[in-house]
């Protein structure tokens, strides 16, 4: 029994070391795009106050001020992923990222009329909602689907400062504080 418990703490060694080799392998990836300017394609959809647009651009999608952006991009097919949107929503009103910060949530949706007839539920704190029923923002920023690496924060000409979802990654939460900071400093 003794010998059988050593292996077993030895095989969960093993698998933790690997799983955490993977992210760091996937971090230092080329699917990065810190330092970049991420891109909006103009084949989305948006949703602020419960007001549907449906035609933008990269300027509409940003206007917003100087203010520090966190963006990140959720599956909009899957259930389990669009619970996501209320961790964010909840983690946005405990104040944690402070002030004067906004949050936009992209929506992959195949279905548009699915998400919003199930999924959809308007919630204060959250900027926008931009539906993306083509993938297009992965292909206009060649980067992959991984939602572990698709949250982003982006100063307020776009260029990407962080990479990676905070609520899936803990350790990544106090990255974020300091990078928000460091942005409003300079801003």
């Amino acid at each position: 029994m003794y010998r059988l418990s050593i292996i077993l703490i030895a095989i969960l060694f093993v698998v933790s070391c690997n799983i955490s080799r993977e992210r760091e392998k996937h971090i230092t990836s080329e699917n990065l795009i810190i330092g970049k300017v991420f891109s909006f394609p103009d084949s989305v959809e948006i949703i602020e106050n419960e007001i549907f647009y449906m035609e933008s651009s990269n300027e509409f999608l940003m206007d917003i001020g100087s203010k520090p952006i966190i963006l990140s991009i959720i599956w909009g097919d899957c259930a389990v992923c669009v619970e996501k949107i209320y961790e964010w929503s909840s983690l946005i009103s405990s104040g944690v990222f402070g002030e004067d910060i906004v949050f936009q949530f992209v929506i992959l949706a195949h279905d548009k009329k699915y998400y919003l007839r199930n999924h959809y539920v308007p919630l204060d704190n959250i900027h926008r909602l931009i539906i993306d029923s083509n993938e297009d923002f992965f292909k206009v920023n060649n980067i992959k689907n991984n939602p572990g690496y698709n949250t982003f924060l982006l100063d307020e000409n776009r260029v990407v400062h962080l990479q990676g979802n905070p609520i899936i990654f803990d350790e990544l939460m106090e990255d974020y504080k300091d990078k928000i900071d460091e942005i409003k400093f300079k801003i």
